[in-house]
């Protein structure tokens, strides 16, 4: 694994864990790209006792930009790999004992709800709860009906 992946994978765990209060279990943190380089979308929760709770991710620390830090992952992995756009949704994942997990894909729904023009009749065509399941980690199940991705009706 290329050094500054390693190194970016431990700042973006240590901005999370200082954002995270003193108890918890476990935590995620789930990032979508909008817009490469100006726009991405982070949340996250911790788990204590069974129950979930928010946290804020982004913290009050401007020099501790979590978003920046997702774009130059998002920049070091498509150089190292010499991919056009290696992914677009990232879950992190960490455990109280320290175990961390990175999990990224590349979802075409997303791509393409991304790009809708909020004006347009497909996006109106679309319920929240389609949406909901697009921005999702999970995104849409593969059965699906993409109606948008099929001939005129």
């Amino acid at each position: 694994m290329n050094r500054n992946i390693e190194k970016l994978y431990q700042e973006i765990g240590e901005v999370i864990y200082l954002a995270t209060p003193t108890e918890w279990e476990k935590i995620s943190v789930y990032a979508c790209i909008i817009e490469l380089d100006r726009s991405i979308s982070i949340g996250g929760f911790y788990t204590l006792e069974g129950k979930s709770y928010f946290i804020n991710v982004l913290g009050d620390d401007p020099s501790k930009d979590l978003a920046s830090l997702f774009f130059e992952l998002y920049h070091e992995m498509a150089s190292a790999n010499s991919q056009v756009m290696p992914w677009n949704k990232c879950l992190f994942e960490l455990d109280y004992e320290g175990n961390f997990d990175f999990q990224f894909k590349f979802d075409n729904d997303y791509d393409w709800s991304i790009h809708l023009d909020i004006c347009s009749d497909e996006y109106h065509k679309l319920d929240i709860e389609t949406i909901k399941r697009i921005k999702s980690w999970e995104g849409l199940p593969e059965d699906f009906d993409r109606y948008w991705q099929s001939p005129a009706r």
